[in-house]
Parts: C-alpha cells; structure tokens; sequence
C-alpha cells in the first residue's frame, strides 16, 4: 500500500512504472521491527522524501484491513470456488476424485447392500 501510485488502495494496488530507482534486493515482509527500515529507502527512492507519510497511511492495521476486506470480495465474489477459511482455491478435481473414492469404499463394505 505505501508503494500504490495514488495510496487509494480502493481502486488496486498500482506501482510505479520506472522502478530503476529502488537499489535494494530484499525486504522482509513478515518482520516487522524492520519493514519499515527497509522499506523507507524504497519509497524516498520511487517518491521523494514522502516514506514517513506513506508508511503512516499504510500502517499495519490499515493493510490488515484492507487484506481482509479484499478476500472478503474474492469470497463473496467465487462462493463457490474459493475457502475463505484456508484463504485458497479449492480444487475442484481432488474433492470430486476423494468423494469417489470415499463412495466406492462405502459401496464395497457390504453396508446398505440387499443381499
């Protein structure tokens, strides 16, 4: 979000076009004692001088949120595709390949048969 071309991450979350300016190779997205270290030089690099403003704007709570409404979107958008409780796309070919294969056991165990 603190990289997005207008900080409006309603609309998508766009990048710069010329990224020639960020020197760095690596920001750790999962440690947050130094993200914002790391990532202060990026931004200054694509937007000068306005890191302290766009990291405020994007603060963890506001990416949470904002993470979460969009998977919000996705499930409600492909209820039938999509677990919103793994956060993934259920494959719709192992689910009907296990469910035969559960119902071919039930059918050899001799429950239900007339015999």
């Amino acid at each position: 979000m603190s990289l997005d071309d207008d900080q409006d991450p309603t609309n998508g979350i766009n990048l710069p076009n010329d990224l020639t300016a960020i020197n760095t190779t690596y920001i750790d997205f999962a440690n947050s004692s130094t993200f914002e270290s790391a990532a202060t030089p990026v931004i200054n690099a694509l937007y000068s001088g306005e890191a302290a403003s766009r990291l405020q704007a994007a603060s963890e709570t506001a990416a949470s949120n904002h993470f979460q409404a969009q998977l919000e979107q996705m499930s409600q958008t492909d209820k039938t595709n999509y677990d919103k409780a793994t956060g993934a796309y259920i494959d719709k070919v192992k689910v009907a390949a296990s469910q035969a294969s559960l119902n071919a056991a039930a059918s050899n165990s001799g429950y239900g048969d007339d015999d």
